[in-house]
C-alpha cells in the first residue's frame, strides 16, 4: 500500500539516474507504486544485477491487474556521469527527471595508489550535473520538473566546522543554509561535490531559463531496509553495531530519515505545486547513538554483541587524529544537540515521517536477512559482553587502555573467525 498522494492522473514516464544505489532502488519502487513508468540509468546495464527491481515491477503489475489497472514499465539504460553518451536519449519522452547519480570513488585515486583528491569527486559530479541539465533542456516543454537528490552536507558543513571548535549545545539547520566551498572550513570531498553539483544545477536554471522546474531534497542520515543486497555507506553503522566493531558509543545525536521516506518525498516533489525552486531538508526524529545501540541490543543482544558503553568526547577527539571518518563525520557533532527544520517538507509535500524505532529495527533486520552480518563466534561474543560489563565505571585513563586492548584482541578474534 502506498503512502502519500501523487497528482499523477495517467502513467507518465520518469527518468531516474543511479538506480543501482540504496536510495535509487527505493525511488524506483515508490514511483512504480504511485503509478509512474520508470526508466533508470546505470553505468553497466546487466539485467541480472538488477533483477530485484524487475521483481518489484512484476509484483506491482500483478496487484494492478487485480484492480484492472494498466501495466507499468521499467527499463534500464547505460549512462555515465563522465560521458555525454546516451543522456539525451535516456531522457527523451520523460515528463520528470530524478537525478541521484553521484561519483563514489574508492579510498584511492584513479591510479589506485595515490589518495583521493577533490577532483576525483567534484569533476564528475559537476560535469555530470551539467550533462543532465543540458539533456533536460534539449527536450523543451515536454519535461516538467527535475528533482535532485542532494545531502544535508550541502547545507550546513560550515556549522559542523564551527561545532568542532565551539561545541555549542544546540544547532538547528534549515533549508536556507549553504556549505561554503571557498576553503574557509574543512569540507570532505564527497560533501564538496554534492554542494558544487547543486550549485551547478541552480546556476544552469538561472542562466538558461529552461522550461522545466528544479527541486532539491537534502536527506539526513538515510537508514532503512535494503533492496539490492548491498551495504550502503549510511548503513555501515547498523552493521558495525551488530558486529560489536566498536567498544564505545560516542555522544552523538543523529538525525535519521527512512530511505522509504526519502523516496516518497522525491515522488511527491515531482508534482507538488509548492515545491518549485525549493530546497527541502528530509529527516525523521533525532536520536542519540547510545539510544540506537540500546534499541538494537534489546532486540538482538542475545545473538549479536551490540556495544552500549559510553565513549568520552576526549577519546573521540583522539581517535579523530588518526581516523578520517571519525574526524569528518563523528567528532564535529559529538556532544552537540543538532536538529533540522523539516516543516517545509511536511507543509509542501505532506510528509509524515516513519517512527525512528521502526526504521532502525527494520534496517537491522534487513542487514541480517541479507547476510551482511553474521553472529560472531562464541569467544568474541562473550568477550565483548565481559568487556562492556566490567568497564562501565572505568576512569578515562583505564578506558583508553581498555580500548587499545579491545581493538588488538578483537582483530585477532576476527582473524580466527575468518580463518576458521
Amino acid at each position: 500500500m502506498k503512502r502519500g498522494h501523487s497528482n499523477s492522473k495517467s502513467q507518465p514516464l520518469v527518468f531516474v539516474s543511479g538506480v543501482s544505489g540504496f536510495i535509487g532502488g527505493h525511488i524506483v519502487k515508490t514511483l512504480l507504486e504511485h503509478g509512474y513508468n520508470v526508466r533508470g540509468s546505470v553505468r553497466s546495464a546487466k539485467p541480472k544485477a538488477y533483477q530485484y527491481l524487475f521483481d518489484v515491477l512484476s509484483q506491482i503489475n500483478t496487484e494492478r491487474s487485480q484492480e484492472s489497472q494498466p501495466e507499468l514499465t521499467f527499463e534500464l539504460v547505460e549512462c555515465d556521469l563522465t560521458s555525454d553518451k546516451n543522456w539525451a536519449e535516456a531522457i527523451e519522452g520523460c515528463q520528470y527527471v530524478v537525478h541521484t547519480a553521484n561519483p563514489m570513488p574508492d579510498s584511492k585515486g584513479p591510479d589506485n595508489k595515490s589518495p583521493q583528491t577533490d577532483d576525483d569527486f567534484i569533476k564528475p559530479a559537476t560535469e555530470g550535473m551539467l550533462r543532465v541539465m543540458k539533456a533536460c533542456k534539449s527536450h523543451g516543454k515536454s519535461l516538467k520538473r527535475v528533482v535532485y537528490l542532494s545531502s544535508i552536507g550541502a547545507m550546513n558543513w560550515e556549522l559542523w566546522d564551527q561545532i568542532a571548535i565551539k561545541r555549542p549545545k544546540v544547532v538547528i539547520s534549515s533549508g536556507n543554509d549553504w556549505t561554503p566551498v571557498d576553503g574557509r572550513c574543512h569540507v570532505p570531498p564527497y560533501i564538496k561535490s554534492k554542494t558544487l553539483a547543486e550549485e551547478t544545477a541552480w546556476a544552469f536554471v538561472k542562466e538558461n531559463k529552461p522550461s522545466f522546474e528544479l527541486v532539491c531534497v537534502h536527506p539526513t542520515l538515510v537508514i532503512g531496509p535494503i533492496l539490492n543486497g548491498r551495504l550502503s555507506d549510511s548503513m555501515t553503522m547498523i552493521k558495525a553495531l551488530l558486529s560489536g566493531d566498536y567498544p564505545f558509543i560516542p555522544k552523538v545525536l543523529f538525525s535519521i530519515v527512512d530511505v522509504r521516506d526519502v523516496a516518497l518525498a522525491i515522488t511527491l516533489a515531482l508534482t507538488s505545486p509548492k515545491a518549485n525552486a525549493k530546497r527541502y531538508l528530509l529527516s525523521g526524529e533525532s536520536v542519540y547513538f547510545d539510544d540506537i545501540a540500546k534499541l538494537l541490543e534489546s532486540k538482538y543482544g542475545n545473538t549479536y554483541p551490540v556495544p552500549t558503553l559510553h565513549c568520552p568526547t576526549f577519546l573521540v577527539d583522539l581517535i579523530s587524529k588518526v581516523d578520517p571518518l571519525v574526524r569528518d563525520f563523528v567528532a564535529p557533532i559529538c556532544d552537540v544537540a543538532r536538529f533540522v527544520e523539516t516543516t517545509p517538507s511536511k507543509r509542501d509535500l505532506g510528509m509524515i515521517y516513519l517512527p525512528v524505532h521502526q526504521t532502525l529495527l527494520e534496517a537491522a533486520q534487513s542487514v541480517i536477512d541479507n547476510k551482511l552480518v553474521t553472529p560472531p563466534n562464541a569467544l568474541k561474543y562473550y568477550s565483548v559482553k565481559y568487556f562492556l560489563k566490567h568497564n562501565v565505571h572505568a576512569d578515562e585513563h583505564a578506558q583508553i587502555n581498555c580500548y587499545t586492548s579491545y581493538h588488538s584482541f578483537f582483530v585477532f578474534l576476527d582473524d580466527l573467525q575468518f580463518n576458521a
